[in-house]
């Protein structure tokens, strides 16, 4: 029996790396079904449109009970958080609702006090208990994905950027709008260069973990504006 659907309504696409990823709706009656579309980027450009079917309709609601959502300017963000530290081309065919019914254990998600409809990303965890390795060889911590997440609460990365070439904490991923309540950055000894001091610029903040990393420098005076902090563990660096 083919459905009768009414209406096929295109809400996004989303584009990363080699995919394109288009969220469409079927609505029939009073029923939405929410389809994601994977297409290859490298396929098309050769002239050849091939359309991954294996994750068509993850999600079934009735149009009064529609399921909360993560906005897609916080979906677009996970996607470049996760190519950036995990560099899974195939993770946003995985996971392409990271949230619900495509869950990823690191991340974690809550409904927005406000809105019912919409879901909020709170947490996000790297480490050998989620994946392994916990990132990529080459893994980076670039400041405009993170900053597409504002209600995230906790950032915790365990073991992900132990290679060669250093890496260093950007000082503008820390901003008076950010929600941190624990940032905890432990065992990356390719984690290098000075604490940043605008660290200060978080006044959630409760829990500062930065041991068994490769700090250098001072310790800023700036941390002493934290008034929120509970817990500091600056062990096992190179700091004076």
């Amino acid at each position: 029996h083919k459905p009768a659907f009414k209406t096929l309504l295109f809400d996004g696409i989303l584009r990363h790396d080699e995919f394109v990823i288009v969220e469409a709706c079927l609505v029939s009656g009073g029923r939405h079904i929410i389809l994601y579309l994977f297409f290859c980027r490298s396929l098309m450009r050769a002239g050849v449109s091939i359309l991954l079917i294996q994750a068509v309709a993850v999600g079934v609601a009735t149009a009064g009970d529609a399921p909360a959502q993560l906005p897609r300017s916080e979906l677009a963000a996970i996607f470049r958080v996760m190519a950036d530290l995990l560099g899974d081309p195939t993770w946003p065919q995985l996971h392409p609702r990271p949230c619900t019914d495509t869950p990823w254990p690191g991340l974690q998600c809550e409904l927005a006090p406000d809105d019912s409809t919409r879901l909020r990303a709170t947490r996000l965890h790297f480490g050998p208990d989620v994946s392994t390795p916990p990132c990529r060889p080459g893994a980076r911590l670039a400041a405009p994905a993170i900053l597409g997440l504002p209600h995230l609460r906790t950032l915790s990365l365990f073991g992900c950027f132990v290679d060669a070439g250093p890496v260093e904490l950007p000082p503008v991923l820390f901003t008076n709008a950010s929600s941190l309540e624990q940032l905890v950055l432990k065992s990356n000894p390719g984690l290098t260069g000075r604490i940043p001091a605008t660290l200060t610029n978080l006044k959630s903040l409760q829990v500062l973990s930065l041991s068994q990393n490769g700090f250098h420098g001072e310790i800023p005076r700036e941390l002493g504006g934290l008034t929120a902090l509970q817990q500091l563990d600056l062990s096992y660096n190179n700091i004076t």
